[in-house]
């Protein structure tokens, strides 16, 4: 069994008394309430069951109180009002003990207090022989001791990425996962609209980039992201100096430099205040004009360069465009209003967390292009607002927000019921980690990404991992598996033009 750091208990009497006191310095909780709180409060660490007490206990070297006393107001405990229980018992196993478990919810607790749910569970280790249940589970920050297994972790992921649950619309679908990676568009655009809702089609995403809804560019890692304009901004000016750094050696290679860089800004924004939007070629064709070549990549890393300084963004989708042309836009002409936080890092780390976790700090240096120690220094400012729930396999700490789709989840482990689903390539699921093991083995990883050559194929996701890759000829048996496949196939349709 697992070793306990702290595990304290509390008989009747201990729980009048602090009944009394809370009644006397008017809590504002229910003194039953206020009483179980003070138990599960002496719960300074993730506890799980050791063979023996643990020495840093109070109560260590001395017996045990039973604390059958404490089942029975768990159990029966009402809230102030005294109409509706504030304790929601149910009875479940935990894969990380042999054991069947009571777990309470403390919904009647502030979102912010260390405790807000525990499990009392039957156990007959300790040296008292009456010790009949200890706390076993706790949500306090310091909680995540314990390897997470992918009963838990998969999950917990599928609620985040709105895999599980979708978001209520596009826009809110794009503002909650804060940038889709989408280098092949027409994957990024089925991957937004999947975490939108099953009925969502591929003209409702194109339509909010020609309004100016939504947007694509180098957002981060100098791969094409799409995101609502509002968080453009901010987010490239928090990845800009280390995306810039890691390019500058294959810009001294095409000859781009600071001069460059002004010479072509100034020309792409002249053309774009005059026209308003301009494709790729149109762009390269005024670039020839004004003796700035755009052969062998010179043109393409140009522009994200411009990009990447804030100055243009990728945007409308024309009329008879194929499956990936874009417009490009001036930014502030797109941009009706930004968000400015007060700290990116941090705005950064909470967004990714809450859309992706549980993540660990790795996974975010990997997928904003920070560096590792940046991302320690912002969780460690964070402090609270951020809940450590577990270990990988290498002792790494898996993080979510506090409050998030993820901390909700893991109230719930197990993976009875999750759905099927059709990911397309580069998806967020998949690729927005830097360990990718718990989601798919080795020779699926080959499979998913053959050739090492950048490129992630589509895949089917069954019981929240990697099941086999898709193929476009062979649709599934099964109906939902069917509507799946044909949901993709519609997306990756190039649309015919209207005829007269």
């Amino acid at each position: 069994m697992l070793q306990t750091r702290s595990v304290w208990s509390m008989g009747t009497a201990g729980m009048r008394r602090e009944c009394r006191q809370a009644k006397a310095r008017g809590s504002c909780w229910s003194v039953r309430a206020d009483a179980l709180r003070w138990m599960a409060m002496m719960v300074h660490r993730h506890c799980w069951c050791s063979r023996k007490q643990p020495r840093c206990s109070p109560m260590a070297g001395r017996a045990w109180r039973s604390p059958t006393n404490s089942i029975w107001w768990a159990t029966t405990c009402c809230s102030a009002a005294g109409t509706a229980s504030w304790m929601r018992p149910s009875v479940r196993r935990y894969p990380h003990v042999s054991r069947r478990a009571k777990h309470f919810s403390c919904r009647c607790l502030r979102r912010n207090d260390p405790i807000r749910s525990f499990v009392l569970m039957p156990f007959f280790g300790f040296r008292a022989k009456d010790a009949d249940c200890v706390l076993l589970r706790s949500t306090h920050q310091d909680r995540g001791t314990v390897t997470m297994r992918p009963e838990l972790l998969l999950p917990a992921r599928m609620a985040s990425q709105l895999l599980l649950e979708p978001a209520e619309s596009i826009l809110s679908a794009a503002g909650h996962m804060l940038a889709v990676q989408s280098q092949d568009f027409t994957a990024g655009r089925y991957a937004l609209a999947q975490r939108a809702g099953i009925g969502v089609t591929r003209a409702q995403v194109d339509e909010l980039f020609s309004s100016g809804k939504l947007v694509r560019s180098w957002a981060m890692r100098g791969t094409l992201h799409i995101c609502l304009p509002q968080d453009l901004k901010w987010l490239m000016e928090s990845t800009k100096e280390r995306t810039l750094r890691a390019n500058a050696p294959r810009l001294r290679e095409l000859e781009i430099d600071a001069n460059a860089i002004e010479q072509a800004a100034g020309v792409v924004a002249s053309y774009l205040a005059d026209h308003g939007r301009a494709s790729r070629d149109a762009l390269f064709a005024e670039l020839n004009s004004h003796g700035m070549p755009t052969a062998g990549q010179r043109g393409i890393h140009l522009l994200m360069v411009l990009v990447q300084h804030g100055l243009i963004c990728l945007g409308p989708i024309p009329a008879d465009a194929k499956l990936a042309a874009q417009d490009f836009v001036l930014l502030e002409r797109g941009v009706t209003e930004h968000q400015e936080p007060e700290n990116p890092l941090h705005e950064l780390l909470l967004r990714y967390l809450g859309s992706h976790g549980p993540a660990t700090l790795r996974d975010a240096a990997w997928y904003t292009g920070q560096t590792l120690t940046t991302m320690r220094r912002t969780a460690s400012e964070l402090g609270t607002s951020l809940v450590q729930v577990g270990v990988d396999e290498h002792g790494d700490a898996y993080w979510v927000v506090t409050g998030s789709r993820a901390e909700q989840s893991l109230e719930a482990p197990g993976l009875l019921g999750l759905p099927l689903r059709l990911l397309g390539g580069f998806d967020e699921y998949y690729l927005s980690y830097a360990n990718r093991r718990p989601i798919a083995d080795e020779a699926m990883q080959r499979q998913i990404a053959p050739g090492k050559n950048g490129m992630f194929l589509p895949f089917w996701l069954e019981q929240g991992r990697a099941k086999e890759v898709w193929n476009a000829k062979a649709a599934p048996a099964d109906p939902i598996g069917a509507a799946l496949h044909q949901r993709y196939l519609e997306f990756r349709t190039i649309r015919q033009p209207a005829k007269d």
